[in-house]
């Protein structure tokens, strides 16, 4: 990479680095303190919702126990208690009903039972069947005549029994139904109930209902539903000694409303200091539901797209309807399936249409406030999603109830991620357009420096590569590096251009020198060459003399061994001699 490019590159990044290092911390300061800030009027908001609903649900139900005492201490009730009692054990007899009668009624009320009864508990249940015969041979003589009038052969169609005032049989119990009943089921009609019942306290036979379920005319007692949360709020009003108690039994399946959820509160009846009659009233889930989904209208009371306040029970099942639910039962069943629900809940929740006293509600939450905790989390709700959540137990005397009031993080924080969101588009923006400035500043302020840079080269390489052109000098204008450079350069050129002059000088004198030295070399090689021819000569009488000289040698030689044998002789001689 050239420098040139370094340098643009260099700039980019010294503009770049900064400012994508200052997106990234606003970034997250903003994203910190707005999610903190969101975080705590989300807080302020659902704690706010949830006191709100929690004195809304407490003062509901503060009303019905109210509504309950008053009107079980009303005069039409109290009169209505003790007529309908004597008139229910008096209304096979009024109606001339011997024991064939009543096994031929109770034949075609099975009839009911098992059609039309049964048609729709299977059409609610998912297609199980009810054993609608046990259920019959538990019932008494006057439930059996008493529901085939006001039940089987009531004109007024499944859902809507509860419109006949009078079958006009002539009976004493039709008159004084007849007297009673329009003004209780205004009554009911009025405050969303869904039966109000009248019980004997002795038998425990429901002698009264405006609603007329298979309920009607049965004991409480030994009776098919002696054991539901109709019994149970009988029992705990009747065993009550004073006279305005009131008992009150949680939200459970209930058959003869086709195992919808059904809950009842109860006060005595007392007639000069006697008890006469139980008042019970089935409670209205649709109420309840009301007041937890705002008329669902959740957006319009600050909830947004995914804010809801339920209700959970002490068994952490479900005491109202979801929102999902409400809004969206397919994406609904889609996430407790992925959540884990088992298909069995899935499909009656689906058949319901709520999920009240079916779906366990399980979270940090629940387990808080059923313990009795009143506090705020963030943990995964029911569905497995995070959420904010503020939770408290509820005041109802006789129910273990919490509420929760929630909405998922993702939209709670929806604004901090946005705003970051912003941020980053916005540093993204920035970043480019310093990006697209600091390439073009770079490659500014790179050409400044290496344009010189560049000639210089161009320079250095024409006189390296080229004809070594000594007198190129470089551009020393300025006060800058470059310019010291290019003033150096023209320096060192001077300089070796003066070298270079020098040399030629001394170059031209050692040519002049050479030439004489050229002439001195022929002149000595012709005297060299006549020495030589002298010398050939004296060479050769040199080698003639040198042989004789040889030859003289050689008789020398010849002379000393003949010397030598003489001597060795005389040697010889001398021994003989001195032998001798």
């Amino acid at each position: 990479m050239n420098i040139q490019k370094k340098l643009t590159w260099g700039a980019v990044l010294m503009g770049l680095v900064p400012v994508a290092i200052a997106v990234a911390l606003t970034g997250w300061s903003a994203n910190q303190g707005a999610t903190d800030a969101l975080r705590q009027q989300a807080e302020q908001r659902l704690i706010a919702m949830r006191d709100v609903s929690k004195a809304q649900i407490e003062h509901y139900f503060g009303t019905i126990r109210g509504q309950v005492r008053t009107l079980s201490n009303d005069k039409m009730i109290v009169d209505a208690a003790k007529g309908l009692t004597k008139a229910f054990h008096a209304y096979p007899a009024d109606k001339g009903l011997g024991e064939a009668e009543i096994a031929a009624l109770r034949a075609d009320l099975g009839g009911y039972y098992k059609n039309d009864f049964g048609g729709e508990y299977q059409t609610r249940n998912g297609g199980a069947a009810p054993n609608m015969g046990a259920v019959l041979t538990q019932i008494g003589t006057e439930a059996v005549a008493l529901q085939n009038t006001f039940i089987n052969a009531n004109p007024n169609p499944l859902g809507s029994k509860h419109r006949l005032d009078d079958p006009k049989d002539g009976s004493l119990y039709a008159r004084i139904h007849n007297m009673y009943h329009p003004h209780i089921r205004q009554f009911l009609e009025e405050f969303g109930y869904y039966d109000i019942f009248l019980v004997e306290p002795e038998t425990g036979d429901v002698v009264y209902s405006v609603f007329k379920e298979l309920d009607f005319a049965t004991s409480l007692i030994n009776g098919p539903y002696a054991q539901t949360g109709l019994g149970q709020a009988f029992r705990e009003a009747n065993a009550a000694t004073g006279q305005d108690a009131v008992a009150i039994t949680d939200f459970a399946p209930y058959k003869p409303s086709y195992e919808d959820q059904a809950g009842f509160i109860a006060s005595p009846i007392y007639d000069n200091g006697a008890k006469v009659g139980i008042l019970i009233f089935q409670m209205p889930i649709d109420r309840i539901n009301a007041v937890m989904t705002h008329n669902k209208k959740w957006a319009d009371v600050g909830l947004g797209a995914s804010g809801e306040t339920y209700l959970v029970g002490a068994d952490h099942k479900a005491r109202s309807i979801s929102r999902f639910l409400a809004e969206d039962p397919d994406g609904y069943a889609a996430a407790l399936k992925a959540g884990g629900t088992s298909q069995t809940v899935i499909d009656a929740i689906r058949t319901k249409g709520s999920n009240i006293g079916l779906q366990d509600l399980v979270t940090e939450g629940t387990q808080a406030a059923v313990s009795g905790q009143t506090g705020f989390g963030i943990f995964p709700d029911y569905r497995g999603v995070p959420v904010l959540s503020a939770y408290a137990p509820l005041a109802i005397p006789g129910l273990n109830w919490a509420i929760m009031s929630e909405i998922d993080v993702e939209e709670a924080f929806a604004a901090a991620n946005e705003l970051t969101r912003a941020i980053i588009q916005w540093g993204v923006g920035v970043s480019l357009a310093i990006l697209l400035l600091a390439a073009a500043l770079g490659r500014w302020f790179a050409l400044g420096i290496t344009r010189p840079l560049l000639r210089s080269v161009d320079v250095m390489r024409d006189i390296a590569e080229g004809e070594g052109d000594l007198t190129r000098r470089l551009d020393d204008a300025g006060n800058d590096e470059l310019a010291d450079f290019a003033g150096a350069f023209n320096r060192f050129a001077d300089r070796l251009s003066g070298i270079v002059r020098q040399a030629q000088v001394s170059a031209q004198g050692v040519a002049a020198g050479a030439g004489e030295i050229k002439d001195g070399n022929v002149d000595l090689s012709q005297r060299t060459e006549e020495q030589a021819a002298s010398l050939e000569e004296t060479a050769s009488s040199m080698e003639q003399m040198t042989a004789n000289v040889r030859q003289s040698a050689d008789n020398a030689a010849k002379a000393n061994q003949m010397a030598v044998g003489a001597r060795s002789q005389a040697e010889h001689g001398g021994r003989v001699v001195a032998d001798a």
